[in-house]
């Protein structure tokens, strides 16, 4: 529990020193997407947050504007040129510090998923309502675990990597997906 209290002033302490870095990747990122596709530069969308909470999640986006939204595959023809990279890098998740930075998310903890994907796994599945216990991550266990899930039957199947976290929630639980997290950006392992 103590931990738990702890870890919002460090996500808030870790943005805050790593802005010279990360303020400088994101203006070179939304200008780059803004020379390739024009504006906005930003994806916002709808996710389920803590206590079951919907919030205003903030990404670079990656995709060709007007495209519709939903899963990505291997050679999508709707992500912009380069746009594999910002993936891949994740710089796209950039602006997800400032959902950080207010309250909405952790730095680690389990993955926000957009509210219809929520609604049909919680569906198919009532424990996947126990994800939302904790404040959700850029990162998680379920992400350097499992990878990218396409369909609710693979939701499903990193529940139990989600609610592992839950359970085990800790400063080294945490630096181990921060590690795993590192080096998932550095060798693509389970980008999309």
């Amino acid at each position: 529990m103590l931990y738990a209290r702890a870890k919002r002033l460090l996500d808030v302490l870790a943005i805050i020193v790593t802005l010279p870095l990360t303020i400088p990747l994101a203006v070179l990122t939304a200008a780059y997407i803004y020379a390739r596709d024009g504006g906005p530069v930003l994806f916002v969308q709808h996710r389920r947050g803590f206590a079951g909470r919907v919030f205003r999640m903030y990404k670079f986006r990656t995709m060709y504007s007007g495209t519709g939204g939903g899963s990505t595959m291997n050679g999508d023809k709707r992500i912009i040129p380069g746009g594999w990279f910002l993936r891949k890098c994740r710089l796209d998740e950039l602006p997800q510090l400032y959902n950080v930075f207010v309250g909405d998310m952790s730095l680690i903890g389990p993955r926000p998923v957009a509210e219809y994907v929520a609604r049909s796994s919680v569906k198919y599945e009532e424990k996947y309502a126990l994800r939302n216990l904790v404040l959700p991550g850029i990162t998680g266990w379920a992400q350097v675990t499992s990878g990218y899930a396409e369909t609710t039957e693979e939701e499903i199947e990193k529940l139990a990597y989600d609610l592992y976290y839950v359970k085990h929630l800790s400063f080294d639980l945490d630096l181990q997906i921060l590690f795993k997290t590192v080096k998932t950006v550095l060798f693509g392992t389970g980008a999309r």
